[in-house]
């Protein structure tokens, strides 16, 4: 545990509203120095996606599985109820249940958000839930876990520009369009 006191330290804080200072690479490449090639393992294993290998988790790694598939069920069945179909086949087992967050994707989803903002307001509860998660520990390897996938919602924001949009409106236009030219 003592071992990760320095290395946790000089990390720079994360804020989901600003461009982080580092990239995800620039963050591993730092993190290799100072963890075992067992935590290396689950490092990279440890993705905002659904990890699909059970055997390398960490106790952050589990929980963050947890709740983004309670997420996700959320989600569907909430699909599932507008369009009239049923959800069930969709729905994943998960192990708890958060009701602040059963709560927040009810008003979430029945508020007149765009689809950004719904997206920016859910991935908030995301951000959230990981800042619950960082209290439960303090300068041990699940700290490097939780900074990781918040660095990877900030790099997801990052990216969401007026430009990148406007580009890849421009994409879509054009695809459409070259269809019709055939």
């Amino acid at each position: 545990m003592s071992t990760f006191y320095y290395f946790i330290s000089t990390l720079p804080m994360l804020n989901i509203e600003e461009t982080p200072f580092f990239t995800l690479e620039e963050f591993k490449s730092s993190a290799r120095d100072w963890i075992n090639d067992n935590e290396k393992e689950i490092l990279d294993n440890l993705t905002l996606n659904l990890s699909k290998d059970k055997n390398i988790s960490s106790t952050v790694s589990e929980k963050w599985n947890d709740y983004e598939t309670f997420l996700r069920n959320l989600l569907a069945s909430s699909r599932g109820s507008k369009l009239s179909r049923e959800s069930d086949l969709f729905l994943r087992e998960c192990s708890d249940f958060y009701i602040n967050t059963q709560n927040a994707i009810s008003e979430i989803l029945n508020n007149d958000l765009n689809p950004l903002e719904k997206e920016k307001a859910i991935d908030k509860l995301r951000w959230d839930f990981l800042s619950d998660l960082e209290s439960e520990y303090s300068f041990e390897f699940e700290i490097l876990c939780v900074y990781k996938l918040k660095l990877m919602l900030c790099l997801k924001w990052s990216r969401k520009t007026n430009e990148s949009g406007n580009e890849n409106y421009d994409k879509i236009v054009d695809d459409l369009f070259s269809g019709f030219n055939k």
